[in-house]
């Protein structure tokens, strides 16, 4: 293993050709020959020594030349050969063992410290920041609706590019409808101003309340003790088994084949996927749980799932954009009174163009008309294969996502157009008031009924019963 250069104190890198050789520690010196004393020697060559031998005289024996003391400093360590500091041992804690090994023999030893009075108070009192277990119902239910609208997201926004373009043509023509001073015939738009029309209008789709339309004679006629919201699915739930039973505005049985038509459109198949997914259910793993599989009739005017593994808490929850600043909101045929959503739930949801109910008559495309968050401007792109109904509901969406203008209630047009001029959002999930809720506006219209039953509360008590259910929720509350 090659080691990275560090550079030592005179510049030079560790490691490097040019530093100082191995061995030789920087900042040794040797000091010159010390003179010695006395008065000098003379040098005495080999003649002279011969001829000192003849006379008999002992030769003068030459002086050694004095040895070099070396001086030699402690080396001074380099950022490389700096030696880390042993870590100091693990201080010994309860259950934890020592082993010693020798050549003969192997010896285990457990260490366990003393206990202070403070840890063992600590450990004879019960930690009450622990919850007691407890068993949650329907586990399953959150991650298959979690499964279920990422890969449905996944598909339309994979399939956002192509759609992009007929949105652009619709904003052309409303363009040269709307502005033909500006536009004249002949001209051509820039794909520049298409692009900043399209995207202003998703910023204001974006921008909209998300409502949950009701009739607040009905919720708040006695105190409202619920916590959550449920769809009809659950609220036909008797007996852990599913008994869906028609009312004014959802007849059971078509219901249930268009929000089928819906959630898994022909041909319904997860998108590509790179790489490992481990756990993530299969298409047809989703329906088993998602889809009814049709209704059977019980025969006293009720209908049971065909499917017998069918979970009704998986179904979505129906919502509305109120895209027109609506005064009763999304869609005030289901009531004058409306829950406002967080922004937080909007991109969550799935979005419909149009009433899914009008999808019956067109089964083979019901899921391309879905929209996420993220590209909600492309609906005004979507080619339905029943009359002129979209066309109704992109002119509103240009009047107010562009000319900003505030739109009436739709029943105040036309009750048939209800259903015409809504942008549904279906959400898959528990949705708690305190948690997904902001706000309950109430009206006093939703008394005003056709036919009289006797029971109807009085206004007081509705705005007491009110005022109670916010209270407890945290949810601002206002009459319209």
């Amino acid at each position: 293993m090659t080691l990275p250069f560090r550079v030592t104190d005179d510049g030079t890198p560790s490691g490097s050709p040019g530093g100082s050789p191995p061995g030789s520690p920087r900042g040794s010196a040797t000091l010159p020959p010390q003179p010695r004393s006395g008065p000098p020697t003379p040098r005495t060559s080999a003649g002279a020594a011969g001829a000192a031998g003849a006379t008999g005289m002992a030769p003068v024996r030459p002086a050694a030349p004095p040895t070099p003391v070396a001086v030699t400093k402690a080396p001074k360590p380099s950022p490389a050969m700096r030696v880390r500091p042993p870590m100091p041992p693990p201080r010994p804690t309860a259950f934890m063992t020592t082993t010693t090994t020798t050549t003969t023999t192997t010896t285990t030893t457990t260490t366990t410290p003393p206990l202070t009075p403070a840890l063992a108070g600590r450990l004879a009192r019960p930690d009450t920041r622990l919850e007691p277990w407890r068993a949650m119902a329907n586990p399953s239910t959150g991650l298959v609706q979690a499964h279920y609208v990422q890969q449905r997201r996944q598909e339309i926004i994979t399939g956002h590019r192509p759609r992009i373009e007929p949105a652009l043509l619709r904003i052309d023509e409303f363009l040269r409808k709307n502005a033909p001073s500006q536009w004249p015939a002949g001209t051509t738009i820039p794909r520049a101003e298409l692009l900043r029309v399209y995207y202003e209008i998703e910023r204001n789709l974006q921008a909209a309340e998300l409502t949950i339309n009701l009739t607040c004679d009905a919720w708040f006629k006695h105190e409202n003790t619920y916590d959550t919201y449920t769809q009809m699915y659950e609220r036909g739930i008797q007996n852990g088994t599913m008994v869906l039973k028609s009312d004014r505005l959802n007849p059971a049985v078509t219901r249930a084949a268009i929000d089928d038509r819906m959630m898994f459109p022909e041909p319904a198949q997860a998108p590509a996927h790179r790489g490992l997914h481990p756990g993530r259910p299969s298409i047809e793993g989703l329906r088993a749980q998602m889809s009814t599989g049709g209704l059977v009739s019980d025969g006293a005017g009720a209908y049971n799932a065909a499917n017998p593994h069918f979970n009704p808490h998986t179904k979505q929850i129906f919502l509305g954009l109120n895209y027109g600043r609506r005064p009763h909101g999304s869609a005030p045929n289901y009531g004058r009174s409306y829950l406002i959503a967080k922004d937080s739930v909007k991109p969550k949801c799935l979005y419909f163009a149009g009433d899914t109910f009008l999808h019956q008559t067109d089964p083979a495309h019901a899921g391309t008309h879905q929209a996420a968050y993220e590209n909600l401007a492309s609906i005004l792109g979507h080619e339905f294969d029943f009359g002129d109904v979209l066309s109704m509901l992109r002119e509103h969406i240009f009047r107010s996502c562009y000319n900003a203008e505030v739109l009436g209630d739709t029943d105040e047009i036309d009750v048939g157009f209800c259903k015409s001029l809504v942008l549904e959002a279906h959400f898959y999930g528990e949705f708690r008031f305190s948690e997904h809720a902001k706000a309950l506006v109430i009206s006093p219209r939703d008394l005003v009924k056709r036919v009289k039953t006797g029971d109807e509360p009085e206004w007081s008590t509705v705005v007491e019963n009110a005022r109670k259910f916010t209270q407890k929720h945290g949810l601002q509350l206002y009459q319209m």
